[in-house]
């Protein structure tokens, strides 16, 4: 093996002290003994897997002010987060070929974790979905307007939906209905304000309208 990792973890319904053999990057073995290129040995602390975070924005490209991928995905690494996917509100917004191909070969030399892309959904790239399928994780669809919006027609919800079918990626929505989030909108607003500029029936409204469809 060329790593053994010591100490105790669930494994087959129970936590059990046992050790965990990797080999070429990936578990190869679990047994109560192994021998290994290297071994690190944890005693009686629980050993857990590392989790996946299917909703970041690092903010790279466009407002790196902020954040970028190399800082966020650093985070996400000392978090125990070994796998991000990042959203498509971006400057330039990721919902062209171009733009999507840009934001991964950047990420791929910044990322300290492995990485996802997801591509925007908008009323004019809905011809371009096969080809951005081919390369991005996933798609995104905005109901509601936010960060650099990539608001979405909620009427043609199911033409979206069927493009996306045939490239076989998954789709997410950000589910909040832009005419209630109008119609609670107030010209001054302060942080307090948020929770009634966005209330939940907003979402109810807009999860209505996607089930349906």
């Amino acid at each position: 093996m060329d790593l053994v990792v010591e100490g105790k973890a669930y494994y087959r319904g129970s936590f059990e002290n046992c050790c965990i053999g990797v080999k070429n990057g990936k578990i190869a073995e679990i047994k109560k003994t192994l021998k290994g290129d290297k071994n690190i040995n944890f005693g009686t602390k629980l050993i857990l897997p590392s989790g996946v975070d299917l909703h970041v924005h690092f903010r790279d490209p466009g407002m790196t002010h902020k954040e970028d991928f190399s800082s966020g995905s650093l985070a996400a690494a000392f978090g125990g987060i070994s796998c991000v996917f990042d959203m498509p509100n971006t400057i330039p917004q990721t919902t062209s070929v171009e733009a999507l191909s840009d934001k991964i070969d950047s990420a791929e030399k910044k990322s300290f974790v492995d990485f996802g892309v997801y591509s925007g959904i908008t009323d004019n790239n809905l011809s371009k979905i096969e080809v951005l399928g081919k390369r991005c994780n996933g798609f995104k669809i905005y109901l509601g307007s936010t960060t650099l919006s990539l608001l979405y027609d909620k009427n043609k919800i199911r033409e979206a939906l069927d493009l996306v079918g045939i490239s076989g990626k998954p789709v997410f929505f950000h589910c909040e209905d832009e005419e209630c989030l109008i119609q609670h909108k107030k010209t001054k607003l302060n942080l307090s304000d948020h929770m009634r500029f966005r209330p939940s029936i907003c979402e109810e409204i807009s999860i209505k309208k996607v089930i349906e469809d």
